[in-house]
Order: C-alpha cells, then structure tokens, then sequence
C-alpha cells in the first residue's frame, strides 16, 4: 500500500512481486499522508490522513477538519482490485480535533486508532474508537518536537506502541503499554534522527531473534533497532514474554 501524496491516491501493489493492481481515493484525497489497513474476512478496511491546506501553512475552517481522515473500504479478488468510501471523520473542536495530520495507527483486537498530530498546539496522538469516534488523548506533554511515526508491536493480545518523537539530532522512541496506554519509557539509538516513517516486524530473523524496529534516518538511510535488546533495556520483557516469535 502506498500513499502518493503528489497524487492525491492510494496505490495497492502485489506482494513480493511489487505489481501494481490499481489506485483509489483520487476524487476525495487532498493532500494524503499517513495509511493503515484493518483486513476482515472480505474486504480490507483503510485508513488515510488527509492534511489538506487552504493556503501552505494555513490550518482549514473547523468544520472541514471533520474530513482529516478518509475510510475506504477495498477488496482483490485475483487481479481485480475494487474500492468504496466508506466516509471520513475528526473532530472539529477541542482535544479531539485533528489539526495537523501525518501518521495513523490501527489496532483491531482493542478496536481504536492512533492519529497524530503535529500542530504546536497539540502534539499528541488522538485515539478514535472502531465507530471513529473520540475517545482520548496520548502523549500530551511528552512530546518535544513532532509525533510522527507509530507502530503496534503485537503478542497475543499484549503488546507495546512506538511512537516517534521526530528530534532533528537524535529521534525520540516512546512506547506505551497496548492495554492501559500506559507510557512505559523512551529510547534514542546512536545515529538515528529526524525520523518520519518507521516499520516494526515482530519475527526473529538474523542478529534479531524478537524482531527489529525499523526507522527513516533524515530522509536518507535507514536505522534498525534490536527489539530484543529494546525490551531488555527498558525492563519490558514480562509484557510480551522475551521468547522469539
């Protein structure tokens, strides 16, 4: 899946072949940044910040922030690849509203989405329910720079989030508890800054027997992240148990 900002689209490609199977959203999409996708029995449901501006830098009337995030619905049957708006939702006042919008999260077994947004005012994650409904703030005053990136790392029904804090010298990593948000510590690595995007993947592999965490070096190069020696560090092996997936 791959969101073409310049675009304004959703590409869906073929795995591992990286064949394109068609594009969608090019009648709503503004200005599309951050994607997830929730998969069901049929279809797959998908989530899309849209950080539209009436004029750069300017943020829009209130009452069009109730569009920052566009859900579609898609399906693949073969080489077909079919797709519906289901609608789009954000508050439009208060802590809920969603101001500045990059990186979206889903987490299916707890039924809620993680939104960033960047807007000085705010620089938190608001959390929507499976209904996209308001329901919470996360990270409000923790946050020094930008939140950007996020990821779930899933096991069983336990698990962490990471977060990122886009520091321009060395990037800030906050994970918190998937069950009761709880902020649970932060890490820096050695030469990994300004980040935007991250990846995590929960199987071991070679020098990563739990995993890695994978973040954007300063649009650049990318840094990987030992998830083993992360849970070790910040005493967090007893949430997802320390043996390899």
């Amino acid at each position: 899946m791959v969101v073409e900002r310049d675009n304004r689209r959703i590409q869906v490609l073929r795995l591992p072949s990286l064949e394109p199977l068609g594009t969608f959203g090019e009648e709503h999409l503004e200005r599309p940044y951050g994607v997830t996708v929730i998969s069901s029995e049929r279809s797959f449901e998908l989530f899309v910040t849209d950080n539209f501006e009436p004029e750069p830098g300017l943020t829009p009337a209130p009452e069009r922030l109730r569009e920052r995030v566009e859900h579609f619905r898609f399906r693949v049957d073969g080489d077909s690849l079919s797709s519906e708006r289901v609608g789009a939702f954000g508050e439009t006042a208060g802590d809920g509203a969603l101001t500045k919008v990059e990186s979206i999260g889903a987490d299916r077994g707890q039924g809620i989405l993680l939104v960033a947004d960047e807007d000085p005012g705010q620089l938190q994650y608001e959390i929507y329910d499976a209904s996209c409904a308001y329901r919470s703030s996360l990270g409000r005053g923790l946050f020094r720079i930008e939140p950007e990136g996020v990821a779930l790392y899933e096991c069983g029904r336990r698990g962490l989030w990471v977060a990122v804090d886009q520091e321009e010298t060395l990037t800030r990593f906050h994970l918190f508890d998937r069950e009761t948000l709880e902020h649970k510590g932060s890490f820096t690595g050695a030469a990994a800054g300004n980040t935007d995007g991250i990846a995590l993947t929960t199987r071991g592999f070679a020098g990563f027997s739990r995993g890695a965490l994978f973040a954007v070096h300063d649009d650049q190069s990318m840094a990987a992240f030992d998830w083993a020696q992360v849970e070790e560090t910040l005493s967090l092996t007893g949430i997802c148990g320390g043996a390899a997936q």
